[in-house]
């Protein structure tokens, strides 16, 4: 274990004395003008994996997320938005004389948006040919999907532009579709007793056919119906309830490194996919890291010796731009060698940017109440920490990061820094 080693005096150490979890004699018999040693490793064997979910829960994010695009390095991924429309938003219903006018989509921005926005987007919707239930739990699923109409509602064109304006309005292509929902309005009764069968939910989605960007809708957007009654435009507007709606979040990792993913396999080695580990919290894919080591480090240091730890994991340059940013909510969770959640760690960490250069941005990561805890522990070492994005992203976003290893160019690496003095 290579050491490196900084002479201080003792006042300057005081704070990290103080702030050490786990109760020590260290500082007892110390004195004023004694000179205290801060020794540091950065040697720790840090092992870097990709692991795969085989499905996350996209239920009700509050978010309808569209999208499909070609990254070089996850391969494709497109996620379509399924939900139904709810009756609560109907205030009156049109009488027999009203007359139909036409129907449009009026989707809400909520701010969201990765990749290039710049490139127009063709969306689509198409009403389901089934009722939008949850397969199993009670939960929709990343991988579920749902058979839906040959015949477009809507298909059409437009640049988003999330940061510029509030809502996207589209006509629908099909006004037969809005009409027959009109007509059946006009019985109050029956059309409550038959909407289900009147609308089994709807997907919203892209194309497919060109890589652009994924855009966030609001989950209160709505279908609305113009009609004119009594001499007054008047509307019928059907809105998403909260409770059933979520992201269809699909993958083709045919022909990258992480391709291996694909087959069942649930962990995946940095030495098998070019020295870099992955995070893409809609697909499933999470970062995790192993410090065998640790353990080890029991037969030479006293657990109460260790002020600081620090883990940095480095982005590889050129992977985050404007358009994909680097993820800055992150949850770090203790798993078993099987990748289950063990505990939200609750580690704390900063992001530090380099704008100018990207040579030296990282993530620096607290270890040390983790490491403590490893050192105490009586159990075989054989737990790691899985980074994805905090639990209210994991479903609703694709925000990914390419992280190195500890032979990669962009080296992730540990420091371990221990306290050591001398009494005059």
């Amino acid at each position: 274990m290579n050491l490196t080693r900084i002479s201080i005096f003792l006042i300057a150490v005081i704070p990290f004395v103080w702030s050490c979890e786990s109760p020590s004699s260290i500082g007892e018999d110390f004195v004023q003008n004694e000179i205290v040693d801060i020794v540091f490793t950065d040697t720790t064997t840090i092992n870097m994996s990709t692991i795969l979910f085989d499905s996350i829960s996209t239920t009700n994010t509050g978010r309808y997320l569209i999208g499909y695009h070609e990254d070089n390095q996850m391969g494709t991924i497109e996620s379509q938005a399924y939900f139904k429309l709810g009756l609560d938003s109907i205030s009156t219903f049109p009488d027999d004389d009203a007359t139909y006018l036409y129907t449009e989509l009026v989707l809400f921005y909520d701010d969201y948006s990765y990749y290039d926005t710049l490139q127009s987007i063709s969306i689509m919707l198409y009403q389901l040919d089934e009722v939008l239930e949850p397969i199993e739990d009670d939960l929709f699923y990343n991988t579920d999907e749902f058979e839906y109409s040959s015949d477009p509602l809507v298909m059409n064109s437009f640049t988003p532009r999330p940061n510029q304006r509030e809502e996207q309005t589209f006509t629908l292509n099909d006004q037969e579709f809005g009409r027959a929902i009109f007509e059946a309005a006009k019985e109050p009764l029956e059309f409550a007793e038959d909407y289900e069968d009147l609308l089994k939910g709807f997907v919203l989605k892209t194309d497919g056919l060109n890589s652009g960007a994924f855009i966030g809708f609001s989950a209160g957007s709505y279908i609305v119906i113009h009609f004119r009654e009594d001499g007054e435009d008047r509307e019928l507007k059907l809105a998403g309830p909260t409770e059933s709606h979520f992201n269809s979040i699909l993958t083709d990792r045919s022909g990258t490194y992480i391709s291996q993913l694909e087959g069942g396999t649930t962990t995946l080695s940095t030495f098998e996919s070019n020295n870099v580990g992955y995070l893409q919290g809609g697909s499933g894919v999470g970062l995790k890291i192993d410090l065998p080591g640790v353990r080890n480090m029991l037969e030479a240091i006293d657990p109460g010796y260790i002020i600081d730890a620090k883990l940095y994991l480095t982005p590889i340059k050129g992977s985050y731009e404007d358009e994909t940013p680097l993820i800055n909510n992150l949850a770090i969770y203790q798993v078993d060698k099987l990748n289950r959640i063990i505990i939200d760690t609750e580690l704390d960490y900063t992001l530090q940017i380099d704008k100018e250069f990207e040579e030296d941005t990282n993530y620096e990561v607290d270890l040390l109440p983790y490491i403590q805890l490893k050192l105490l522990s009586e159990t075989e070492n054989t737990d790691g920490l899985l980074f994805l994005p905090a639990a209210t992203e994991m479903g609703r976003s694709v925000d990914r990061m390419y992280i190195g290893d500890q032979v990669n160019g962009y080296r992730a690496s540990v420091k371990i820094f221990l306290l050591d003095y001398i009494v005059n």
